[in-house]
């Protein structure tokens, strides 16, 4: 039912341990005042779209193609009048290509990052104290060639860097810079864990980007 109201179902309210959604709950304060790290995965937005589906759409489905006409079916079903007026020229849709899937992600991209913005923004309202932290995960994850253009840096594919594990369970071939790369990411986790901040110093004693 969730879903079939638009956007993908993710607060489950049950009016005991959680009584509100998350943008309630920084909207009034009712919120643990702690610092807070959070973020997106360039990929989240074919799953976690700021655009309102179609009644023919599935909205659980990631979605790889999409026509000119279609994303602006959708734009103008998502916002107000001028603001879907001020959307189309931003985020300008070719009208002789077939796929205009690119221009869409960068659209629902720049909307799951400024959401991330403005959630922030609403928690120092109500708590200047603690600090927020937010991160965007680009890098895409080794695979075949056309799985790595179809997929890109897929959601929860930033996992193994945040914990520093490769697995081999599905074969891929793991450079040098993704070893760098999880070496990076767990140390920015465990200084947040262990400091509340997840800059600093990495596990070798030096001094992070």
């Amino acid at each position: 039912n969730l879903s079939n109201q638009g956007g993908f179902p993710m607060t489950c309210i049950d009016n005991e341990i959680l009584t509100g959604d998350i943008v309630e709950a920084y909207a009034t304060g009712k919120f643990n005042h702690v610092n807070m790290m959070f973020g997106s995965v360039t990929e989240d937005c074919t799953l976690f779209s700021s655009l309102k589906p179609l009644p023919d759409e599935d909205p659980m489905m990631p979605c790889v193609e999409m026509s000119a006409d279609t994303l602006k079916k959708k734009i103008q079903i998502s916002m107000t009048k001028h603001m879907a007026e001020e959307c189309e020229k931003v985020y300008a849709v070719p009208e002789n290509k077939a796929n205009v899937i690119d221009v869409a992600k960068t659209l629902m991209s720049d909307s799951t990052n400024y959401s991330y913005y403005d959630a922030m923004k609403a928690k120092e309202s109500h708590d200047d104290e603690n600090k927020n932290y937010i991160y965007h995960f680009t890098h895409v994850i080794p695979d075949t060639e056309i799985a790595m253009k179809v997929n890109g840096a897929f959601h929860s594919g930033d996992m193994g860097y945040w914990f520093n594990i490769f697995s081999n369970t599905y074969p891929r071939n793991w450079s040098e810079d993704d070893y760098k790369l999880g070496h990076r990411m767990s140390s920015y986790l465990t200084n947040f864990v262990k400091t509340g901040n997840p800059n600093g110093m990495d596990v070798d004693g030096e001094l992070l980007p």
